[in-house]
């Protein structure tokens, strides 16, 4: 199950008229749950204002090409999403491999329900590894990218 399938059981969700969804296949769990109606309408009425609570988990090993190594700094995705490396197709990506950045500049995109966040770097120095594919799923705290942080 990738990323646009979620995306869709979480939209196909609001529509239907339960209020909980649980689904567990191999290490991916995922929950969902609308707000309760204070008014004692029933979920159906209401699936144009109901929020789905999301929790999605997934197996935490994490590969030795995906691990900080010595001087290096993990920048982490802060959400669930689809990855974008630069700020539209036709334009060149915001970060590549060996380039320089500077504390807050934009390293990337990741685009979660319809929101666009610009990801910054957490400090200065030097692209050493980009992990996430362009347009590809990215995971809660999953690794991005790494900068060392020592230059040579």
């Amino acid at each position: 199950m990738d990323f646009t399938d979620i995306r869709q059981l979480m939209h196909d969700f609001c529509d239907l008229n339960i209020g909980k969804l649980s689904l567990e296949l191999d290490d991916l769990k995922i929950s969902l749950e609308k707000q309760q109606p204070s008014t004692g309408e029933n979920f159906g009425s209401v699936n144009a204002t109901a929020s789905p609570k999301v929790e999605v988990s997934v197996n935490d090993e994490i590969t030795d090409d995906i691990k900080a190594t010595d001087n290096e700094v993990a920048v982490c995705s802060p959400v669930v999403g689809s990855y974008y490396d630069s700020p539209s197709p036709d334009e060149p990506p915001f970060v590549t491999v060996g380039g320089y950045v500077e504390k807050g500049q934009t390293l990337c995109i990741v685009e979660a329900m319809k929101m666009m966040n610009e990801i910054p770097a957490p400090v200065s120095g030097k692209v050493s590894r980009i992990i996430a594919k362009p347009e590809g799923a990215v995971e809660y705290n999953q690794p991005l990218m790494f900068i060392n942080t020592v230059l040579k």
